[in-house]
Order: structure tokens, then C-alpha cells, then sequence
């Protein structure tokens, strides 16, 4: 397409390349936003200077459900509308950091529209969740292109690419949406900035299944346009193919910005890398992506999914953590544990000689979800005896607690980030025994078995029940032996997931540290971030909802 720069009210100037990608079956072009007037945009106001100044927003649709007719299957719920507040609420304050920094465009880290995506270009959606909030007649600090990414609730859409489809600009200039490419800062001729795009939904192996939902969820991971190129999770070895595409077009891109000398790449994706939060660490992108990001100097990465504010900051690459280490107490324990396609539940076990009554016990986590009486399901368990006990534990990682009567703790299991993927539970063997949940096949009811030993393909330290149904490519071995070199010495992972409300998201409330990486900064509260960059540093600020700074992050040029 034809690149060109006209100027705009105000005097304005927006200049931008999307460079050309594969995406779905398209082609697509340089990227052309349409401001009021009918002009285009650049990406710098006027030449005050050659910094960038952008602001980071992710999970942020929630009010489309509550503005005119909606889609019926979207049903309005009272836990939502909270949200909706909290997305409104959150815009002065957006609006005034805009004005501030004199914001040169909005990156979106997706889940832009609660539960279902659009289901067409004409959607009311689009109006309730993005237009009437976001308006640029009551914010004109906010009337600049709005740069997304596909979020996992976009997938739940049967007609994903209408997201992208340039109807849409019809209806507001600002929107901008991608599976994949690249957005360059302040000009094409003279990046000072790059932001390689990636739809990561694709890799979380939670999705794959169904594709993807637990029983009686009704959030589907359709996947459509994977499956236009002929990818299905039904088909493990076509979706190997589609992930090695992604990966192998996103490593191009990665070439392309070191051999064009941009002094700042970032990669922005939904799904957390690394992550504190409910969804924590997500194993396959561990394993696929950090490797890559290490390898080409990438500064940060961007993510949302996870429904808080965070930053850290890591200085070893590709390291998987590990569960905790806790004692199995008795004689009845907790002996396997269950958070995956296949339901949520604990299974006691009585490892001793009596029968133990089970009156006033109950199961407790930390994920702030109610007790969960045990004596509704039973009221004793004899010697040797099972029980699976029904109990919502919080994905990603947790800490279940079994307490009696008198609140003494009288056994516990925990696990670490992906142990819990493709079917295979958490569990103790032999049945009782053991300090920490290994990954083992589900036996509900009935003697663990022996934990899964995993495959040959894994890089160091995975979790053992990872792509045990097929669908990841295998990690590549060749920066097993790079690392003594790689080009970045540290990465900052920063998540900007609650542009609206929490959610089920709601713990922990404070971040935990393990292996390479350190929290410098976790928040449970709705807010935003801002992206700011000279040839001399790159710095992040989180803002919450009254607008100040509640973090900063500067990240000093590393020369070579």
C-alpha cells in the first residue's frame, strides 16, 4: 500500500508502518488510520522531539453488555456491570496521562470485548465497550490510533477477523487490530522503537482442549482462523506446523529489527510469560518464546490476561519454577489435586488405621475462593479409603490447605505455574507420602499413579506434563548452547491486564519470588501504563485509577 503523511486538525502529524505480514491466509498492508477529518495520521505530534510516548491498556471491554441491543447469547450480570463501572471509572485518568505525555497512539493488549469478541463488524459491542467509553469528543487527548492484539476472549468469537476488518475504522479511526506484525515509532525512516506483535492464544495448551473450556464453561477457544490454514487442535501435528509458522515468522521479524538497527524492541502478546497472577507463568511460551526474546536483545515484554499490574524482572532465561515443597501431614491428606479441561477437585486420602471423622473440616486456598466443607461430601474416612471432593482451586499455580475442626492445619499441596496442563493432575506418590505434587495421570477416587516422566524434547526444568498431547513444537536445542551469549542480559516482563474490573482474578495479593526473576512490583487494582523512549532509555510508569505513577521502570541502553 502507499505510505504517505498528510496533516491533520490540530496540525498532527501520524506516520506508521505495520510491516506486511501473513496473517490467516492475507495479506496485510501498511497500516493507514483515518482521523476525523478524513486525513491520515502520523505517528509524531508536530517534531517537538524524536522520543515515543505511548500508553498500554489491556482487558478492558466490559461495558458493551450494558449500551443498547447486544448479541443475545450476552447476558448482562450484575458482577459485570462492577466491571463496567471500573472500566469508566478508569478513562479521566487514561485521558489525563494522555494529555500529559501528549501520547502518540494506544497499544491494546487485547480481551477488548467480554466474553465473545464481535460477532461482526457491525456489532453494538464495538460502540458499548470501545466508542462511547473511549470517546474522543469528551477525550480528545484519547483521539489517536489504538494499536491491538487478539486476547484469548476474542477467540471465543466464531468471525475473529472482523476485529480486524477496515469496516470497523468506517465506524471510529482509531482501531487498529492484528494477529501478528510489527508498529514502528516515531517514523518508518527513523524507528526509535519497535513493537513486534504476537497472537499467543494459540500456544496456551489450557485452550486447546474442546478447544478449550472446562465442562459447563461456556467460553469456547474456536480458533477460526487457524483452522482456515488448516490447523485444528483435533490434528496435534497441523497445529505444530501453525506455532512453528508463528515462531518462525516472528524470529524473521526479530532479524529484521536488529538488522535495521531500531535502538528499543519490545514484544507484545496477551497471554504472560511470566506472571504473579491467577494465570501465571504459561509454560509453552516459556519453553517457545523467551528463548527468542533473549536471543535478539528484546528489552520488555508486554502482556495482559492476568487481571493486575506488574513488573519484573529476570536475569536467566527460560527457567521453569518449580512447586513448593510441602509436608504431607495425617493421617488423612490431600493426595492429588485437579485444575484443568477436566474439572476442579481435591482427593483425601486415609493413610492410616482408623477411620477419621471429617465433621466441621473444611478445604481452604489461596486463592480467596470460599471454604469448602468436606463433611458435606462425607462425614468420616475409614483406613485407605478416597474421597474426591469437588473444590475451585485458581489456575496457574495455588496452595490447598486441609484444616479440622479447630482450625489445625492438618495437611497441604501446592504446585507451580503449568503442572497442570493437558489432563494430568497434581498428586503425592505413593498415595500419602512425598513433600511436593508431582504431575501424574488423573485417578479420582482411586491409588495415584506413577508421575509422568515426560519426553525428550522438553528443555531443562519443564513441568513434566507439557505437551504431552502433542500440540507444541518441540523447544529449540540450539539456545540450550547460546546462552553464555545471549544478547540480553536481563528482560522485564510487564503485565497491564486490568483496564477493567478483577474478575475471578483476585489473588494473591502480593507476588511471589522464585528462581531468575524478582517481582519489583505487583498491584491488584485497575490501571494503566505508559511507554516512554529516548536513544538513552526505555521507562515504563503503571498509573492506577486516580492517575499517579504508582511504579517506574527505566531500562538504560545496553551497547553490545
Amino acid at each position: 500500500c502507499a505510505e504517505g503523511v498528510h496533516e491533520v486538525p490540530k496540525k498532527k502529524r501520524w506516520q506508521l508502518l505495520v510491516l506486511p505480514s501473513l496473517v490467516a491466509g492475507t495479506l496485510l498492508g501498511c497500516w493507514a488510520g483515518v482521523g476525523k477529518s478524513g486525513a491520515e495520521f502520523s505517528v509524531q505530534r508536530g517534531n517537538e522531539d524524536a522520543t515515543v510516548r505511548l500508553l498500554v491498556l489491556g482487558d478492558f471491554g466490559r461495558c458493551g453488555q450494558f449500551q443498547g441491543t447486544v448479541v443475545p447469547f450476552r447476558k448482562a450480570k450484575e458482577a459485570n456491570r462492577e466491571e463496567c463501572e471500573n472500566q469508566t471509572r478508569l478513562v479521566p485518568a487514561l485521558a489525563a496521562a494522555a494529555a500529559a505525555i501528549h501520547a502518540q497512539a494506544v497499544l491494546n493488549v487485547g480481551d477488548a470485548f467480554y466474553s465473545d469478541g464481535l460477532a461482526s463488524v457491525s456489532d453494538d459491542y464495538f460502540r458499548g465497550s470501545f466508542m462511547d467509553v473511549y470517546d474522543r469528543d469528551r477525550f480528545p487527548s484519547l483521539d489517536i490510533p489504538w494499536h491491538g492484539i487478539m486476547g484469548n476472549h476474542e477467540h471465543h468469537s466464531a468471525n475473529i477477523s472482523c476485529h480486524l476488518d477496515p469496516a470497523l475504522r468506517e465506524r471510529d479511526p482509531r482501531w487498529h487490530a492484528y494477529f501478528e506484525g510489527s508498529l514502528l515509532f516515531p517514523s518508518v525512516d527513523r524507528p526509535l522503537v519497535e513493537v513486534v506483535l504476537l497472537d499467543t492464544t494459540p500456544f496456551a495448551e489450557k485452550y486447546l482442549n474442546q478447544a478449550g473450556a472446562k465442562p459447563g464453561d461456556t467460553c469456547e477457544h474456536r480458533f477460526s482462523e487457524q483452522r482456515k490454514l488448516g490447523a485444528t487442535p483435533s490434528n496435534p501435528a497441523s497445529w505444530q506446523i501453525e506455532l512453528r509458522r508463528q515462531l518462525d515468522l516472528l524470529e524473521q521479524r526479530l532479524v529484521a529489527a536488529r538488522n535495521r538497527g531500531v535502538p528499543w524492541l519490545v514484544v507484545m502478546g496477551h497471554n504472560p510469560i511470566r506472571s504473579n497472577g491467577d494465570h501465571g507463568d504459561e509454560a509453552s511460551l516459556v519453553a517457545l518464546l523467551d528463548p527468542l526474546l533473549w536471543e535478539y536483545g528484546v528489552a520488555a515484554y508486554i502482556n495482559g490476561h492476568d487481571h493486575h499490574m506488574e513488573h519484573q524482572e529476570w536475569t536467566r532465561c527460560c527457567e521453569f519454577r518449580r512447586s513448593l515443597h510441602t509436608a504431607a501431614g495425617g493421617p488423612v491428606v490431600i493426595n492429588e489435586a485437579v485444575d484443568n479441561d477436566h474439572g476442579e477437585w481435591i482427593e483425601l486420602y486415609n493413610s492410616g488405621d482408623v477411620a477419621v471423622s471429617l465433621a466441621g473440616w473444611v478445604l481452604r486456598t489461596d486463592s480467596g475462593y470460599p471454604d469448602r466443607k468436606v463433611d458435606e461430601e462425607q462425614m468420616s474416612l475409614g483406613p485407605g479409603e478416597f474421597l474426591k471432593v469437588d473444590c475451585e482451586v485458581k489456575d496457574g499455580s495455588d496452595s490447598v490447605r486441609l484444616v479440622d475442626a479447630n482450625g489445625v492445619l492438618v495437611s497441604e499441596i501446592s504446585w507451580g505455574f503449568g503442572l497442570m496442563s493437558n489432563g494430568f493432575s497434581v498428586g503425592r506418590y505413593p498415595d500419602g507420602q512425598g513433600t511436593s505434587g508431582q504431575p501424574m495421570p488423573m485417578t479420582p477416587g482411586a491409588q495415584n499413579a506413577v508421575p509422568h516422566q515426560g519426553g525428550p524434547w522438553l528443555p531443562e526444568g519443564a513441568p513434566a506434563s507439557m505437551n504431552v498431547s502433542g500440540w507444541l513444537p518441540a523447544a529449540d536445542s540450539r539456545f540450550q548452547a547460546r546462552r553464555p551469549g545471549w544478547l540480553r542480559q536481563r528482560m522485564h516482563y510487564l503485565t497491564v491486564g486490568n483496564g477493567a474490573g478483577l474478575g475471578h482474578h483476585a489473588s494473591p495479593a502480593e507476588a511471589e519470588e522464585s528462581g531468575g526473576g524478582a517481582p519489583r512490583f505487583f498491584r491488584r487494582e485497575n490501571g494503566f501504563a505508559s511507554l516512554e523512549a529516548s536513544k538513552d532509555a526505555l521507562v515504563f510508569k503503571f498509573f492506577d485509577a486516580a492517575g499517579l505513577v504508582a511504579h517506574k521502570v527505566r531500562i538504560p541502553r545496553q551497547v553490545s
